[in-house]
């Protein structure tokens, strides 16, 4: 963990910075927008290079990437992030999406995911219940130390 990271470990979920990356425009609104709801602050990426720079610049708590970013794949980003000293010890959930390689979980882990989710689902901010980003946001609490209110 970095050593920012490391003095907001204590903090509520409204002080943890997520740094979510995804090209899909709409799934990066709902993932944002959801996440905010749960009092993250959020930060994003449309891309694999944009992601590593904010996570450079940003030294956000944890990272979300989707394993299909441009420029640069989640898996690539993850295992540039977790090879590097200022950024190794940021938990990582790689997503996927409802078609999945069996195999992409993985290889999630092996370049270095603390995390692997497939099928979030649906992500509709309106629909109040939804079993995949609940499961995100579960996994966000998880990896970050927080017992969820």
């Amino acid at each position: 963990m970095s050593e920012q990271a490391a003095l907001r470990v204590n903090e509520p979920a409204a002080a943890r910075r997520i740094l979510v990356a995804e090209e899909d425009p709409e799934r990066l609104t709902a993932l944002v927008d959801r996440l905010k709801d749960e009092g993250f602050e959020v930060l994003s990426a449309q891309d694999g290079l944009e992601a590593l720079d904010r996570a450079r610049e940003e030294v956000p708590d944890a990272i979300v990437l989707n394993m299909l970013l441009r420029r640069i794949d989640g898996l690539r980003v993850c295992e540039i992030l977790k090879s590097n000293p200022a950024t190794t010890n940021i938990p990582v959930l790689l997503i996927a999406g409802v078609h999945v390689d069996p195999d992409e979980g993985q290889r999630a882990l092996a370049a270095g995911a603390d995390r692997f989710l497939s099928d979030l689902g649906p992500l509709s901010t309106g629909s109040g219940r939804d079993l995949g980003q609940g499961d995100l946001v579960q996994a966000l609490h998880t990896l970050l130390g927080n017992t969820p209110e």
